[in-house]
């Protein structure tokens, strides 16, 4: 934490569990003099027996007197972590008819958590592009994603395109494009559909 005003700032440190999950600071509250900066620890705690697959999330929250909270997110795996940059991509209806009250649902799992000799390795996602194409034919940039930690991720799909002109019959293919924070190499999935 660094202190980037004119006054000197009393911040408090909370963190809320999810999933089991007690999150513990030290210390609770840090002085910060203009300028001037420190750090803290989290140590999670997990109360119960570790759940099998899936993920806590939640925000560990800054609060200094006279401003707003500043909400840092947090992920915490379950289970054996998938090595893909994307993973259990699922769509609710393989073919659907165009409608913006009940769209069909795409989801996915963005990012993951590897177990290194040396502890966890947290691999977010600088971003996640989600692509319309017809063949071969790119039809545009449904979504963009920026700054994604590890978990679900759930979009509707309308059955229009990037303009908004509903889909003529036929099949489609969704493009994944996931860019890790550390310049690796593009992770790319495909998921396909029917309009009717």
């Amino acid at each position: 934490m660094r202190n980037v005003s004119s006054r000197p700032l009393l911040v408090r440190v909370r963190a809320a569990g999810q999933g089991g999950l007690v999150i513990d600071s030290k210390p609770k509250w840090v002085r910060l003099k203009p300028g001037r900066q420190d750090s803290m620890q989290l140590r999670v705690r997990l109360n119960g027996a570790p759940a099998t697959d899936g993920s806590a999330e939640g925000t560990v929250l800054l609060i200094a007197r006279g401003a707003g909270p500043l909400k840092i997110p947090w992920t915490v795996t379950f289970g054996s972590p998938s090595t893909a940059l994307i993973s259990e991509i699922g769509l609710s209806e393989s073919t659907f008819k165009p409608s913006d009250t009940t769209p069909a649902v795409l989801s996915l799992r963005a990012g993951s958590v590897l177990e290194t000799p040396t502890g966890a390795q947290v691999q977010p996602l600088a971003k996640l592009d989600v692509e319309l194409w017809r063949g071969r034919k790119r039809l545009g940039l449904l979504a963009r994603l920026r700054d994604l930690l590890p978990g679900r991720v759930t979009l509707g799909l309308t059955g229009r395109d990037p303009d908004g002109t509903a889909l003529k019959r036929g099949m489609y293919t969704i493009r994944l494009l996931a860019r890790p924070t550390s310049g690796g190499p593009i992770t790319r999935r495909t998921i396909t559909f029917r309009i009717k």
